[in-house]
């Protein structure tokens, strides 16, 4: 296993800790406040490293400048 695959697999498995957080704090919290701030900081810093995963993956300088676009807007 390379460097860069590494890398990818730990962005990918970070991330989906995040989103799988994200979902068990929407399940576990009472108030409104606090399932927004679980859904919110949690759902974006995983999708981000989705993103970072996937972008890493990528061959073409291409695809990979789409996914950075599409993770700043």
């Amino acid at each position: 296993m390379s460097i860069g695959e590494a890398a990818t697999s730990l962005a990918l498995l970070t991330g989906c800790v995040f989103v799988l957080l994200a979902a068990l704090g929407l399940w576990r919290f009472d108030d409104l406040y606090s399932r927004i701030h679980a859904a919110t900081k949690a759902i974006t810093l995983g999708v981000l490293l989705v993103i970072v995963a996937a972008a890493l993956r990528m061959t073409h300088l291409d695809d990979t400048l789409k996914l950075i676009l599409a993770a700043i807007f």
